[in-house]
C-alpha cells in the first residue's frame, strides 16, 4: 500500500470520531424551503388523429379555467412537436400568464406567487379492436360469395373432390368474363397448367377472417401547483409513477367517475401521503424505517375501505435502497386488503426467499392502530424518527428526508467498504474499521447492507464476523 493511500484512509478514520453522530444530524442537509402550496389543478387531453399526420388535443377531463386550459394546451403541443414528453414523465415550471393566483397566498405574504411547478407524462392505453388479417382454418359458415363456389351438402360428410385435370387453365379462363380474369385466377392459385385431384376431409384455405389487434390511444396529463417558490417536484418520482399506473388502470376500463376522483386528489395522494403516514406509524416510525433500509420484504394487512396501506406502500419504497415491488394477495371482493413488498429481485428469482418478512396490520376502529411485529432499532432511525415527527405539516421536507437519509447511509457505506478493502491486508487498518463501526449509530445496517453485496466473497465475509463479534464484546462491556 502506498502511504499517501494509507495516510488518506487513516486520516478519514481518525477525523470521523471527532465530530458525533448527533452533530450530523444536527447539521442541516440541503432541503428546499417550507413551501406554501395554493391551488392545483390537473389536464388530461387525448391525441386524436384527424387524418394523415395532424391531431386534435381534446380535453378529457380538466379543473382548469378556459384561459388555463389554452396555456397547458400550448405547453404540452410545443413538447409533442420535439417529441420530448415520455412516459416516464417530466417536471417543469409553466409560465405565469393566464393564471389566477389564488388569495390565500397573497394575504399576509411578503413574496408573491412566482412558479407554477407542473408534472407531465405521457399515457398509452391500450385499446382492442377488430382487423382483417389473412390466414387460418377455413369455416364453412364464414365463407363469402366471392370465395370458391363449392357445391356441397352441408347435412353430409364434408368430402371435396375438386377435380380439374379434364380442364385447362385456358377453359377455364375462358368461363369468366375478360375482366375477371386476373381475381379469378389469383382465387385458384394454380401454377402448372392442369390440376391434379384434391381429396380431402379438412380442407384449410387462406381467407380473410376478423382478428383483435391491441392499438395504444395516447392521453397526455399535466399536474400543476402554484406555489410561492420553486417546489422540487422531481423528489416525488416514485408517487408519480404509481399514481400514473392506476390512472391507465381506470382509462382501460373507462371508469369515468374513478378517472375523475383520481384526478381531483393527485396532490393528496402524491404528495401529502407522506404525512399521513408518518402520522399513523409514530412511535413505530423508527422500526419502519430500520427494516426498510435493511431491504427486509414487507406484508401489509388493511380492512378493505382503507386506503392508508398505499400509503404505507409508497413510504416503505422512498426508503429502499433497491427497487421495491408489491402485489395484492387478496381479492377486491375480500373484507381485508393484503399488500406484499419485496425487492424487484427477489421476484425476479424464483427460487429466492425474502431473509426477514415485516407483518404490518392496520386496525380501525376508535382511532387507527399499528401493529407491527418488528420492534428493532437504532440511534441512527430513532433520531431521523424524530425529524420526521417534528415536521408532520411539511410533506415536502419530510420526502426530502428520505432521500437524505439514503444519501448519508450511502456516504458511510462506501468509506466503510474502501476501508475494508484496504484491511484485507493489514490488521492495523482492521481495526481501524472496528473504531469506525464502534463510533457509528448506525453499524448494524452497514454491516448488513455489505454483507448482502459480498455474499460470494470468502475473505469479506470472514472479516464481516470478525467485526460483528468484536462488536457485540463491546456492546456487553459497556453495559457492565
Amino acid at each position: 500500500m502506498k502511504k499517501s493511500d494509507f495516510n488518506a484512509l487513516t486520516h478519514s478514520v481518525d477525523s470521523r470520531p471527532q465530530q458525533s453522530n448527533e452533530a450530523l444530524i444536527k447539521n442541516k442537509p440541503l432541503i428546499v424551503n417550507k413551501s406554501k402550496i395554493g391551488k392545483n389543478n390537473y389536464c388530461l387531453l387525448s391525441k386524436d388523429s384527424t387524418g394523415d399526420s395532424s391531431f386534435t388535443l381534446n380535453t378529457v377531463f380538466s379543473n382548469c379555467s378556459e384561459p388555463q386550459e389554452i396555456n397547458i394546451k400550448s405547453f404540452m403541443l410545443q413538447k409533442i412537436l420535439k417529441n420530448t414528453i415520455y412516459k416516464t414523465g417530466s417536471f417543469g415550471v409553466l409560465d405565469l400568464d393566464n393564471y389566477t393566483i389564488t388569495n390565500d397566498l397573497q394575504d399576509n405574504q411578503q413574496s408573491p406567487v412566482n412558479v407554477i411547478s407542473c408534472f407531465y407524462t405521457l399515457l398509452e392505453v391500450p385499446i382492442s379492436d377488430s382487423s382483417s388479417s389473412l390466414g387460418g382454418s377455413f369455416d364453412i359458415q364464414e365463407l363469402s360469395d366471392n370465395d370458391l363456389d363449392l357445391d356441397m351438402d352441408l347435412n353430409m360428410d364434408l368430402d371435396l373432390d375438386l377435380n380439374f385435370s379434364n380442364k385447362s387453365i385456358d377453359d377455364l379462363i375462358n368461363d369468366k368474363d375478360e375482366e375477371d380474369n386476373e381475381e379469378f385466377i389469383k382465387q385458384l392459385n394454380i401454377t402448372p397448367p392442369t390440376i391434379s385431384p384434391i381429396n380431402t376431409r379438412s380442407p384449410t384455405y387462406s381467407k380473410k377472417r376478423s382478428s383483435k389487434t391491441t392499438q395504444n390511444k395516447e392521453y397526455y396529463l399535466c399536474l400543476i401547483c402554484e406555489t410561492e417558490n420553486d417546489v422540487n417536484l422531481g423528489m416525488f418520482h416514485l408517487e408519480f409513477s404509481y399514481y400514473c399506473e392506476l390512472l391507465i388502470s381506470y382509462l382501460k376500463i373507462n371508469n369515468n367517475s374513478e378517472i375523475e376522483k383520481h384526478l381531483s386528489n393527485w396532490y393528496t395522494f402524491c404528495i401529502e401521503y407522506i404525512s399521513r403516514t408518518v402520522q399513523l406509524l409514530n412511535e413505530d416510525l423508527q422500526s419502519i424505517i430500520h427494516s426498510a433500509l435493511n431491504g427486509y420484504s414487507f406484508q401489509i394487512k388493511s380492512p378493505a375501505q382503507d386506503y392508508s396501506c398505499l400509503d404505507l406502500i409508497m413510504f416503505i419504497k422512498t426508503l429502499s435502497f433497491v427497487n421495491q415491488s408489491h402485489k395484492q394477495l387478496t381479492s377486491t371482493n375480500s373484507d381485508h386488503l393484503v399488500y406484499f413488498i419485496t425487492p424487484s429481485e427477489n421476484n425476479n428469482n424464483e427460487n429466492s426467499n425474502p431473509e426477514q418478512i415485516i407483518e404490518i396490520e392496520l386496525v380501525t376502529g376508535d382511532q387507527k392502530v399499528i401493529k407491527c411485529n418488528y420492534t428493532e432499532s437504532n440511534l441512527f432511525c430513532k433520531k431521523w424518527s424524530m425529524k420526521y415527527l417534528d415536521n408532520l405539516d411539511n410533506p415536502l421536507l419530510l420526502r426530502n428526508f428520505s432521500e437524505d437519509i439514503k444519501l448519508r447511509v450511502i456516504q458511510e457505506l462506501n468509506l466503510f467498504r474502501r476501508m475494508i478493502d484496504h484491511s484485507k491486508l493489514n490488521n492495523y487498518l482492521l481495526y481501524k474499521s472496528f473504531v469506525f463501526l464502534s463510533a457509528d449509530d448506525n453499524n448494524d445496517i452497514l454491516l448488513n447492507l455489505f454483507q448482502k453485496d459480498n455474499q460470494s466473497d470468502p475473505s469479506v465475509n470472514d472479516i464481516i464476523i470478525i467485526l460483528k463479534k468484536q462488536l457485540q464484546k463491546s456492546v456487553v462491556t459497556i453495559q457492565k
